[in-house]
């Protein structure tokens, strides 16, 4: 949800989100969560690009492929 929030953010334009309801499976977790701490110990790793220029590259590129300026 919060990449979600974020590229709603840089989008600039409304969005209404809606989430498709579907059976709860077992194998299904509730909520995962990512820590780069153990690969950074391990191999010195560092991202040089932030996550927020990602998404804003990401939604540009979107943008050119589909001839879409926000309002």
């Amino acid at each position: 949800r919060d990449l979600l929030d974020k590229m709603i953010a840089l989008a600039r334009v409304k969005v209404e989100v809606r989430q498709k309801p579907e059976p709860e499976r077992k194998a299904d977790t509730a909520v995962t969560q990512a820590d780069a701490r153990k690969l950074r110990d391990t191999t010195g790793w560092v991202p040089r690009i932030p996550l927020e220029q990602t998404l804003a590259d990401t939604l540009d590129d979107w943008r050119k492929a589909t001839g879409t300026r926000p309002a």
